[in-house]
Formats: C-alpha cells, sequence, structure tokens
C-alpha cells in the first residue's frame, strides 16, 4: 500500500464524518422553510379544522423531504467515496459551510 493510499485510508473516516452535520443541516434548512410558508399562509389555513391544517403541514414537510432525499443520498455516498470534490459542490450548492471538508491535495 502506497503512502497516499495510507493517507486516503487514514483521513476518509472524517470526510464520512463530514456528512452528518451537513445532513442535519440541510434537514433543518428545509424544517425552516416549512414553517415559515405555513406562517405566510396562516391567515388562509385559519378557514380549515385543526386535522385539515395537520395534514397539510405534514404533506407540506413529506414534500421538502422527499426533494432532500436524493441530496442527502448523494452527500453520503460521495462522502463515504471520499469524494471531497462532490462534497464540496453540494454544501456551495446549499450554501453550507465548508469549515471541515479535508481534501488529500490540502494533507499531502
Amino acid at each position: 500500500m502506497t503512502v497516499v493510499e495510507q493517507v486516503i485510508r487514514y483521513h476518509r473516516p472524517a470526510v464520512v464524518l463530514d456528512a452528518a452535520p451537513a445532513v442535519r443541516r440541510l434537514q433543518m434548512a428545509a424544517d425552516t422553510l416549512v414553517q415559515t410558508e405555513l406562517r405566510r399562509f396562516h391567515s388562509k389555513l385559519r378557514a380549515l379544522t385543526p386535522e385539515q391544517q395537520e395534514t397539510i403541514r405534514l404533506l407540506v414537510k413529506e414534500i421538502a423531504n422527499k426533494i432532500l432525499n436524493p441530496v442527502i443520498g448523494s452527500l453520503k455516498e460521495a462522502a463515504e467515496r471520499g469524494d471531497s470534490e462532490r462534497v464540496a459542490r453540494i454544501f456551495t450548492l446549499f450554501d453550507l459551510p465548508h469549515c471541515c471538508l479535508w481534501k488529500l491535495e490540502d494533507s499531502v
């Protein structure tokens, strides 16, 4: 095993650990967006029963989760493979901080 392969093997867990905070941030951003939009439409939803309002809240939250699922899957897959460039692109796309990204060329 070459030195570079050993470095990759050693640092790969750091990249995998980076996915969990990013996933949480994405989920929090989606939850915030859902809550913001529900508040914005509150006056229009007031005419509905509490059960109907809850159904709409769950529906909107479920749609947001379904939109994020492929992104989260892609982020986790890239992190597990140690693909820091792909992780960085996802971070940039969703305006997540890059502070913990590990790149092989920075470490060698």
